[in-house]
């Protein structure tokens, strides 16, 4: 819990003018007061109990009557002291005239009154959010930078020099912290900034200080709970790959898709049923990134896995990536190094398209947050299983073919890979083509699926079966 130095504060004490009614003149209002304490944050938001106070000379009781706000009251007793609780929107300055009337068992009444205000402070929403919270390595501490919440409709970020702030550390009372708000306070951006926080949950508070007038934080409210996790140490990768059915002059692969404008700017694979594990990383390609041309202009969107170095079937982290025609594998904000939340250890290294066969590295592979170079075009990278690559002018490229995703590439037979491209193109003209488009049935990624003729998608299928029997099926080499 917190601890506020000051959380009851006195705002005005008033003694009204007093009006006597007939012979009553000994019944006289003594005191009219009203204060406010803050409470804490409750279902509906921030409650603000305003505290009423009356008390009488005379007069004969029983007494009745009843204070502005308060309510009304009745009893013996020349004094009433009762509470009354608040809870409005967020920054809302409430005008309270505090007045009072007593009357007795004889009839006389005494009524006081003043002029006056109220100004409080209730928080339903968080005030700050965290805007980046970044791991100190050296030191195993975050550094927490808190901006004003765009949701919060009250005043922007304070910042006067009477706004008192709390850090509580939920965890380890140890880590608690306390000063003035402009000492964490920085501008261009506004923001808080708060160094070397230990791993623990926290609570930001902030209150005015009890002695300033005019306050950006009248009374006292949490402005934000956030926690610090201390992160898992990374792997960073630098994939290689190629696909043959893309592979052009020079063993670059051709960028159609992108050239004609039908690279989507998600990535596919969740729509063709594709689970990634973990956190994935950015899925939506930087514009300026299609922009670009010659050798690193992207060819498709591909996915890179890493598996357990003891059981290989296992996925431990995968996520989306983009292929550049040179065979670099880069994100897809642009970084040429691919970063997986996982710690540093032995693992296989998979890369994976739409319409080509999988790959796997033949051995687990050490991986840290040191980037890693895994270049699967070069024949000395072994990979795993038997044939999982073809060997294109001494490129090592995934096998093309799999139109259908089902991890083999099959001419004839049930679910084979031709069919559906007779299929896409109407099937009872083998001439037709449809295009532009981006499919998976596109086996050569131009754009185009064609039945026949030059540049056709299903004579690929044939020559990754072995072109002599059409029976044959080349199956995708991952456990």
């Amino acid at each position: 819990m917190f601890r506020a130095k000051i959380i009851v504060a006195l705002l005005f004490q008033i003694t009204g003018s007093l009006q006597v009614v007939g012979q009553c003149e000994d019944l006289v209002i003594t005191d009219v007061t009203t204060w406010w304490e803050c409470r804490g944050n409750g279902p509906d938001g921030y409650y603000v109990v305003q505290v009423n106070h009356v008390s009488w000379l005379g007069g004969t009781g029983p007494f009745t009557g009843g204070h502005s706000v308060g309510g009304t009251f009745g009893g013996s007793d020349h004094f009433m002291l009762w509470e009354s609780s608040v809870a409005t929107a967020d920054g809302v300055s409430m005008q309270l005239i505090p007045n009072a009337t007593v009357s007795d068992a004889n009839g006389c009444e005494a009524y006081a009154s003043g002029t006056g205000g109220i100004q409080y402070w209730v928080d339903p929403t968080d005030q700050v959010i965290v805007s980046s919270s970044t791991w100190d390595t050296n030191t195993s501490n975050a550094n927490v930078i808190l901006v004003d919440n765009p949701g919060d409709p009250g005043a922007l970020l304070p910042s006067d020099q009477s706004v008192v702030y709390w850090l509580t550390c939920l965890t380890d009372p140890a880590n608690d912290r306390t000063g003035m708000a402009w000492e964490v306070h920085q501008t261009a951006p506004e923001r808080y900034e708060l160094a070397q926080l230990p791993p623990g949950s926290y609570e930001l508070w902030l209150a005015n200080d009890g002695l300033s007038v005019g306050s950006q934080v009248p009374c006292e409210g949490k402005a934000i709970s956030f926690t610090v996790e201390q992160p898992v140490p990374g792997v960073s990768l630098v994939p290689r790959m190629a696909l043959s059915g893309a592979l052009g002059a020079n063993n670059l692969m051709i960028d159609n898709l992108r050239a004609g404008g039908l690279l989507p700017s998600q990535e596919p694979y969740t729509a063709l049923g594709y689970g990634y594990v973990g956190s994935h990383g950015p899925a939506s390609i930087s514009p300026g990134l299609l922009t670009i041309t010659g050798a690193n202009a992207i060819v498709d969107w591909v996915v890179v896995e890493l598996r357990s170095g003891i059981q290989p079937s296992d996925v431990l982290a995968s996520r989306p990536a983009l292929l550049q025609r040179d065979g670099d594998v880069m994100g897809s904000d642009g970084s040429s190094t691919l970063h997986f939340n996982v710690p540093a250890a032995n693992y296989y290294v998979v890369v994976r398209h739409r319409n080509h066969n999988g790959v796997m590295t033949a051995a687990p592979m050490a991986l840290s947050g040191a980037a890693v170079l895994v270049d699967l075009t070069l024949p000395s990278t072994l990979a795993y299983g038997t044939e999982a690559r073809s060997n294109v002018n001494g490129t090592m490229v995934l096998w093309p073919g799999d139109g259908t995703g089902n991890g083999s590439v099959a001419y004839t037979g049930a679910n084979n890979d031709r069919d559906p491209i007779l299929t896409a193109i109407g099937g009872s003209t083998p001439t037709n083509s449809l295009g532009p488009v981006y499919d998976r049935r596109d086996i050569n990624l131009d754009g185009m699926i064609r039945y026949t003729g030059a540049g056709n998608d299903r004579d690929i299928i044939l020559q990754t079966i072995g072109g002599s029997v059409p029976t044959a099926v080349r199956q995708q080499q991952l456990p």
